[in-house]
C-alpha cells in the first residue's frame, strides 16, 4: 500500500503542475479530465490513510505496553510510545493533509467548472 500511496502523491503533484501551468482553467473538457485523474489519485491516498494510522497506533501501543511491563510508569510509557511512533505518525499526518488539500482543490475546480458552464449558457 505504501508504494501505491507514494505513486498517488507523485501523480497529484504532476497533475497540479499541469493544471496550474496550462490552459486547463479555460478548457472545461481538459479540466474535467484532469480532475478525474486527480480524484482517483486522491482516492488512493484516502484508502491508504487507515493503514498508515493503524501502523503508528500499533507501534505506539506496543511500545507503551513494553514500557509499562518494564517500568510500570504511565508518563514514561506514554512519552516513549509517542517518540517511537513519531515517524509513522508524521507520515500519516503528511498524507492526511495532502488528501484534505487535494479534496479542497478538487472542490474549487468543480466550482470553476460550474462558473464556466453558466458563462457558456449565458452566451447562447
Amino acid at each position: 500500500m505504501d508504494e501505491q500511496i507514494e505513486k498517488a502523491e507523485q501523480q497529484i503533484e504532476k497533475l497540479m503542475v499541469v493544471i496550474s501551468k496550462g490552459d486547463a482553467f479555460s478548457d472545461p473538457v481538459l479540466l474535467s479530465q484532469l480532475m478525474v485523474r486527480l480524484a482517483y489519485a486522491n482516492h488512493t491516498i484516502g484508502r491508504g490513510l487507515a493503514s498508515l494510522q493503524a501502523t503508528y497506533r500499533i507501534k505506539r501501543r506496543e511500545v507503551y505496553q513494553a514500557q509499562m511491563d518494564e517500568h510500570g510508569k504511565v508518563t514514561r510509557a506514554k512519552e516513549a510510545s509517542q517518540n517511537a511512533a513519531f515517524e509513522e505518525e508524521s507520515r500519516y499526518d503528511h498524507f492526511f493533509n495532502l488528501h484534505s488539500d487535494t479534496q479542497t482543490f478538487i472542490n474549487v475546480c468543480q466550482s470553476h467548472l460550474k462558473m464556466l458552464a453558466m458563462e457558456a449558457k449565458s452566451q447562447i
